[in-house]
């Protein structure tokens, strides 16, 4: 029981919550380039871009493997996703606080659950 414990938790720790930020254009100008962002359209639909470039008011970037340009409008969002490594552990500890829970009420057996 503690080995699929200890495997719950790793397996959360490895697919790890993530976060969405807003990032504003003049980072995809900095000296680090991002490696991926989604651009959020105005009629709401959501485009995943690999290795965006700014160029003026055009988004340029790898789309389902194949370079695509976007001109960026006011209502356009770039966003990116982050590892929250906070979220993670408070699901990993309450998991495994209840499975622990789960477990103790399994080896404590049937017949405490019968009235004398």
């Amino acid at each position: 029981m503690i080995t699929m414990r200890l495997s719950t938790a790793l397996l959360l720790l490895l697919a790890s919550c993530q976060s969405v930020e807003r990032v504003p254009r003049e980072r995809l100008t900095a000296t680090q380039p991002l490696p991926k962002v989604w651009l959020t359209m105005p009629d709401h639909s959501t485009v995943e871009i690999v290795s965006p470039e700014l160029h003026g008011d055009t988004l340029i970037g790898l789309v389902g493997g194949v370079r695509e340009h976007f001109i960026l409008t006011p209502e356009g969002v770039l966003t990116i996703r982050k590892a929250a490594p906070g979220k993670t552990a408070v699901l990993a500890v309450g998991m495994i606080g209840a499975m622990g829970l789960m477990e103790y009420e399994m080896m404590k057996g049937d017949d405490a659950s019968i009235p004398q």
